[in-house]
């Protein structure tokens, strides 16, 4: 890099994949990846810089650390042990709740959401990459049931909202006493 906006040394970012795409010509690169600053799990963006005669002159950049990413799209808990989280398009996570729901107790150990973790198995994922939309049923390996919806957006990302069934049927059985 020719300049930074922090107190850092400047840095060969040639091998990223952010910097390889936007010096490639496309429009937009985005890449999750950790930090070279920080050695934390970040988004980067980034975009050509054009010169007058239309030839790519440079590539511009930012990073936003996924804490901050997760802020900014106000994950939110479900119920009580319910919550949200997004995945890029190569389905690692990019924004998910700091602390899982107190709801969920154990189970909540086995969920794999994790910065940066990789959910191309995980069944919600799964079913927002087979094209379905909206809400969705599904068993972890766990053996225990889930309810989630799941939406995609923008450049391949995905929203994934899930709640266990006994959590979501809860309401259900109070008006049914």
């Amino acid at each position: 890099n020719v300049a930074r906006n922090d107190a850092g040394k400047l840095t060969d970012y040639s091998d990223r994949a952010w910097y390889k795409g936007a010096i490639g010509g496309a429009p937009l690169t985005l890449q999750m990846l950790i930090g070279r600053t920080t050695g934390r799990p970040a988004l980067v963006a980034s975009a050509p810089i054009l010169a007058e005669s239309g030839a790519i002159a440079g590539v511009g950049m930012f990073a936003s650390e996924l804490t901050d990413v997760a802020r900014q799209v106000q994950l939110s808990t479900v119920g009580q042990a319910g919550f949200s989280y997004v995945v890029d398009a190569d389905d690692l996570v990019v924004a998910y709740p700091e602390t899982m729901p107190a709801g969920l107790g154990d189970i909540g150990s086995s969920v794999p959401i994790t910065p940066l973790g990789d959910l191309s198995d995980y069944p919600p994922v799964k079913a927002l990459r087979s094209g379905s939309r909206g809400r969705i049923e599904f068993t972890d390996q766990a053996g225990r049931q889930w309810q989630a919806y799941v939406d995609e957006m923008e450049y391949g990302w995905g929203m994934v909202v899930q709640q266990p069934n006994d959590d979501f049927l809860s309401a259900l059985r109070q008006l049914q006493v």
